[in-house]
């Protein structure tokens, strides 16, 4: 659903409604301090790719042929039941960190 965050509608129904939401004001603040944290370079790609998405955010992202391939191949993944257990992706983050 456009808007929701966890689970609960935002009210936001278009892109030229103007609306306060503060559940996802929180969520954006939270989501800035983690970024906060991070080594600075990986900070200023996710500066630049917020500032590239607020921008322009009508716009259509065209995925290029090499995204386009990784979609496709996931899907595939997906469709035939190739998909990593709860356990597995529990671990990851334990030893990745997040």
């Amino acid at each position: 659903m456009l808007g929701a965050v966890d689970g609960r509608d935002s009210g936001i129904r278009g892109p030229h409604q103007s609306c306060y939401d503060p559940c996802m004001v929180e969520v954006l603040e939270l989501a800035i301090e983690r970024v906060r944290k991070l080594p600075a370079d990986r900070q200023e790609f996710l500066a630049s790719v917020l500032d590239e998405f607020a921008a322009d955010s009508d716009a259509v992202y065209i995925l290029s042929a090499e995204e386009r391939a990784l979609v496709e191949e996931g899907l595939a993944d997906l469709d035939a039941g190739r998909i990593v257990p709860d356990a597995g992706m529990a671990a990851f983050w334990n030893r990745h960190g997040s």
